[in-house]
Parts: C-alpha cells; sequence; structure tokens
C-alpha cells in the first residue's frame, strides 16, 4: 500500500496549477476518494496484486447513496424537508437500503419484507464480506438502533453533501444538509458522538464541494459560516491549532485520533487535512492516514475530502482504474450529483401517472422502494 500511495506524489505535482474543480469533478472526488482511502487502509489481502479492495464502509457508503437516489425516484422533486426542516422518509428508506446490503452479505434474495431490486444488488463486490460491520447488521436485524460509537455510520452519510449542490428545488445549506447526515446515521446508530461528528462531517464535506481553495480555506470557510454549531467550530479550531504546532504528524495523529471511534477518526482526519492542505500534499495527507490506529477509518475520510475540494483528477488513474468498487461509486456519483441539478423523474415522482421520465432506465435503476 505504501507504493501504491507514493504514486501520488508524481501524479499531483502534474496538475498542482490547475484551476479550481468543477462540480461534478468535486462530487466523484468525495466517492472516489473515501473508496480510495478505504481501500488503502485495508490489511494486504486482495484477491490480486493488481486490484485494491475497499472494506464494507465502502459498500455502505454504496448503499447509502443508493437511497438517496431511490427517495428522489419516489417523491420526485419535492423538497428534501418538511416545512419543520426534517428531513422526510429519510430514516426509512436509508435503512431498506441497506437490508438489501444485509441480504447481500447474508446471501439471500429476501430480508424480511425487503425485496432486491436495483442494479446494485447485481454488483458481485458488494455481495462479499468487507471487514466487520456488527453493530450495523445487530441493528438491522434487531430493528433498533445501536449504541455502538463506530465511525461507520458517520462516514457512509457523508454522501448526503451532494444534497447541499441542489439547484432545481430549494438549494439546502451546509447546517441543513449536516442535519440530514445526522438522520442518515440515525438509521442504524443512535451514539451522540456518532451523531455529531457525522453531521459536523458532512457540514465540512459541503463546503468542501463548494469552496475554491485548499483544505485550509475549506475548514476556516467552515468556521466562519453563520449556520455553523458552535461545538463544530470547536472542534475544528482544535484540528487548526494542533496542525500548526510544532508537533510530528505522527504524535499529533495518535494523541488526537487514538481508536476507532466516530470522534476520533473524525479529529484526526481534519487534522491530517489541515496539516496538509493542498493538492501538492495529497500524497503525504494518505501516507500519514495509514499511519493512524485505524488507518481504513483516516484514509476514507482524509481521501473523500480531499477529493471533494480538489476534485477526483487528484488522485492517479494508475490507482483508480485499480478499485475493486471504482466504477460503482464513480457512477453513484454521477448519478447523485446530476440528479440534484437536473430533472431526472417526473415531477411528482414515480407514482405521477402519465409524467415522461427524462432518463428512460432511471427508475429500473433505482427503483422507489
Amino acid at each position: 500500500m505504501q507504493k501504491d500511495v507514493a504514486r501520488l506524489k508524481q501524479f499531483v505535482s502534474q496538475i498542482a496549477d490547475r484551476g479550481p474543480a468543477t462540480w461534478q469533478s468535486r462530487t466523484r472526488g468525495l466517492f472516489l476518494g473515501l473508496t480510495l482511502g478505504d481501500a488503502l487502509g485495508q490489511p494486504a489481502k486482495h484477491d490480486s496484486p493488481a486490484v485494491l479492495v475497499s472494506g464494507v464502509t465502502t459498500q455502505l457508503a454504496a448503499w447509502t447513496a443508493d437511497a438517496l437516489l431511490r427517495r428522489t425516484t419516489r417523491y420526485g422533486l419535492y423538497p428534501p424537508q418538511t416545512p419543520h426542516g426534517e428531513w422526510d422518509f429519510m430514516d426509512s428508506m436509508i435503512r431498506t437500503s441497506l437490508e438489501r446490503w444485509l441480504m447481500a452479505r447474508d446471501g439471500d434474495s429476501r430480508h424480511g419484507e425487503v425485496p432486491a431490486f436495483g442494479w446494485l444488488s447485481d454488483v458481485p463486490a458488494l455481495r462479499n464480506p468487507r471487514g466487520n460491520a456488527t453493530s450495523t447488521e445487530r441493528a438491522l436485524r434487531r430493528g433498533s438502533a445501536s449504541r455502538s460509537n463506530s465511525c461507520r455510520p458517520m462516514i457512509r452519510s457523508t454522501v448526503v453533501a451532494v444534497y447541499a449542490g441542489a439547484e432545481r428545488f430549494q438549494r439546502a445549506s451546509p447546517a441543513q444538509t449536516a442535519r440530514a447526515a445526522r438522520t442518515i446515521a440515525a438509521a442504524t446508530h443512535d451514539h451522540p458522538d456518532v451523531l455529531a461528528s457525522a453531521e459536523l462531517l458532512t457540514f465540512v464535506a459541503v463546503h468542501a464541494l463548494r469552496t475554491d481553495g485548499d483544505l485550509n480555506d475549506v475548514l476556516q470557510a467552515a468556521t466562519r459560516i453563520s449556520d455553523a454549531e458552535p461545538s463544530h467550530a470547536a472542534v475544528i479550531a482544535e484540528v487548526l491549532e494542533l496542525a500548526r504546532s510544532d508537533l510530528s504528524a505522527a504524535e499529533s495523529l495518535h494523541s488526537i485520533a487514538p481508536d476507532d471511534s466516530a470522534a476520533s477518526v473524525l479529529r484526526g482526519a481534519l487534522f491530517l487535512s489541515a496539516r496538509y492542505p493542498s493538492r501538492e500534499l495529497a500524497e503525504d495527507a494518505l501516507k500519514a492516514a495509514l499511519r493512524a490506529p485505524d488507518p481504513d477509518g483516516v484514509a476514507a475520510v482524509v481521501g473523500a475530502l480531499i477529493g471533494a475540494t480538489h476534485g477526483y483528477e487528484v488522485f492517479p488513474t494508475v490507482q483508480l482504474s485499480r478499485l475493486e468498487l471504482g466504477w460503482v461509486m464513480d457512477r453513484l456519483a454521477i448519478d447523485l450529483g446530476e440528479e440534484v441539478r437536473e430533472d431526472k423523474v417526473p415531477a411528482g415522482g414515480w407514482k405521477e401517472a402519465g409524467s415522461p421520465w427524462n432518463e428512460p432506465w432511471w427508475d429500473v435503476k433505482y427503483p422507489g422502494i
């Protein structure tokens, strides 16, 4: 893995003088960076030396994106929030899509009453067990949220940051989108640290998608925004101060991110983002993440923030083309990024009789159930 990460340095030097990344490049970068970081952080147990195999975090993120796309199919152009500011129907659709993930892992065509429709159910790599997600599995089987402080629900929830780029219905603010991430994480986990961390990570990811500059600019913007939670600003200020200190990255990382809990992984990833903020330092950020106590979690978050800030082009093709789930995550990123900016479904959703579909296969790929 160290050899793979080292390839970034030469590649990034070729694009250092480019302008800001496009919206589509950033949404793809968010998904692909998460996938790449997760893969680089895995133990060397790959099916082939030519394949970079991501862990269960990427699988969960894929099914979470699937749920967001299915939700739009079902409810069409209705705003994603109720008049009271709640993300209507989000938790039930997230849980249903994650139950499809569990069905795939179990090798069953059905789990409970959830039909396995949609194209993700036909992806072989999503049926293969990839690491431990005990708390998520337990929550889905029992039908009640877990009290685990796992980082995985925080990371998978980050894909909703793309909603903040919506142009065809009321655009969600960073804080509104961050609250959606909290709802998504709460579909399986109710530990306060998990929910707060999911909210903060997505809040930063939204700014990464919207801010022209490096990751320090992103973090500074996240502390200045008017709807920022005081607790969010305090965490960001903490990591920015630590990044400016004389402590080594390894020493700082082990003190601020000692385990695989959501709060620990988030602080570690934000610290590395602040210590290595530019495109030229992307390789250093990912290499440092691999030395964290929880390398796949920290690297997945760092990769997502790098990609959302600088665009997917910051990652070399020699790595992206080797990702087992690279095409799957890239397709989901493109579809979700286009869906929030274009009209893929009828105005009233899939139940609107007689309304034409602007993309004929959309309700086959993402049926609204």
